[in-house]
């Protein structure tokens, strides 16, 4: 779809799931983890000199599909998108995702990088860890008698698939079901983490 409101996309990613390698690296912080201990935050470290963590305990639910990513639509990642690897961890600000990734720390407590410590947080000064339900209109055009209204709605943070888009144009008096357009792109994850294109035709009073 085109829009004049922002960009959004879709991609496929694969690499080494975090859940898969973490706990070789880390076996007794994993294992305080599984028992309960969330104080554990994994840092990535950027060549570019910015940095990011994300709660180890996210990184070890291999439901959330994080992973080193070393590809993207089935091609090896290209510098714009963090070539030779970068994390990759749905559902959270983008700005978890750190490209051109040097190192990966284990530490007690978020990282003290500055876009860590001072932004993407919520109005409690609370780190946003993961994103909410999310739907946009990107276009809306109209007959004399019908209006169509194309779409994206994205699940946020839980993984859960979108299974339903309502529309109202009475401020929410009475509501329309919009028309999902699933797209199928075979891959193993666990969750749905991608954004999910609608459209409605709505007859004009």
């Amino acid at each position: 779809e085109k829009s004049s409101d922002g960009m959004v996309g879709n991609a496929t990613w694969s690499g080494a799931r975090f859940s898969d390698f973490l706990p070789a690296l880390y076996p007794e912080a994993c294992a305080a983890c599984a028992a309960g201990d969330d104080s554990y935050h994994v840092e990535f470290s950027g060549a570019d000199d910015y940095g990011g963590s994300v709660p180890l305990k996210r990184l070890l639910d291999r439901r959330n599909d994080a992973v080193l990513a070393t590809a993207m639509n089935g091609a090896p990642l290209t510098p714009d998108h963090g070539f030779p690897a970068r994390a990759f961890v749905p559902g959270v600000p983008g700005a978890r995702s750190v490209k051109w990734v040097q190192s990966v720390a284990l530490k007690k407590g978020p990282s003290e990088q500055p876009w860590n410590q001072y932004y993407y947080k919520d109005a409690a000064a609370v780190e946003i860890q993961s994103l909410p339900l999310q739907s946009l209109i990107l276009s809306a055009n109209a007959t004399s008698t019908t209006a169509t209204l194309k779409g994206v709605a994205y699940g946020g943070g839980s993984g859960l698939a979108v299974k339903r888009v309502e529309v109202s144009s009475d401020d929410g008096a009475t509501w329309r079901d919009a028309t999902l357009l699933k797209e199928a792109a075979p891959d193993d994850s666990a969750g749905a983490y991608g954004w999910v294109r609608w459209s409605l035709d709505a007859p004009l009073a």
